[in-house]
């Protein structure tokens, strides 16, 4: 009776953890806001640098800035903006997101804003002269959600999708994101996104530097034949 007790204590437990796991994934998951007035801004600071404000919806922000890949003198700023279901209910933040951007030349910027949901891009700060082009939206690496779910309905937990699997479904992606737009841009924008990919696997700081430096389908393919060569999960 005793062990039979102990059991329903540690299934219960099992669930209930389950149950947080998920409804944690859901509450936190990125909402991605798409373009609008006042959703975001720019002005210049000091010399090539800009300071980007986010609308009061915005709760999280990144961006990202590389040379023009036609070689021309400016940079480019590509900026993303979300919330999220945790934010919107149960978060105390307030006031306006800002960052500071500074390229390392004193060449002006573009900024571009990606709405990640696959309409076209949006330049909101520098020359108007800018041609949207489309970015794919994020993959996803939150297997956790997944794991949870199956252990909420009694199935059995699945495994990791294995490293050349991820590696493939990366590639894939910034295949898909070339083909649709400007081959440099989306290796540059790639970049972070792959690092990701590599999250928990021992010994992969040499390959993530790698990644870093990528500019090319031609770079991504040969730093994805080095990580399936060299590297491995646990």
């Amino acid at each position: 009776m005793a062990a039979k007790k102990i059991q329903t204590v540690l299934l219960t437990a099992v669930f209930v953890a389950a149950l947080l796991v998920s409804a944690f994934a859901v509450l936190d998951a990125p909402i991605y806001l798409p373009y609008s007035e006042g959703l975001v801004a720019a002005e210049p600071v000091g010399d090539g640098g800009l300071r980007i404000t986010f609308g009061e919806e915005v709760t999280e922000c990144d961006y990202t800035i590389y040379p023009d890949p036609e070689g021309g003198s400016f940079y480019y700023c590509d900026v993303q903006a979300w919330t999220s279901l945790w934010d919107r209910w149960l978060s105390d933040r307030s006031g306006k997101l800002s960052c500071m951007v500074s390229p390392s030349e004193p060449y002006p910027v573009k900024a571009v804003y990606v709405p990640n949901d696959g309409s076209e891009t949006v330049c909101f700060y520098g020359d108007t002269d800018y041609e949207g082009s489309i970015v794919l939206p994020r993959l996803s690496l939150g297997y956790y959600l997944f794991l949870a779910a199956a252990a909420l309905a009694g199935e059995p937990v699945p495994d990791r999708p294995p490293l050349d699997q991820r590696c493939d479904t990366a590639v894939r992606q910034i295949e898909l994101a070339a083909q649709y737009g400007c081959e440099k841009v989306a290796v540059l924008s790639a970049r972070r996104h792959y690092a990701w990919y590599l999250k928990g696997v021992p010994h992969a700081s040499y390959y993530k530097e790698q990644i870093v430096h990528m500019e090319t389908l031609e770079d991504v393919y040969r730093v994805t034949r080095g990580i399936k060569r060299d590297l491995h999960d646990d």
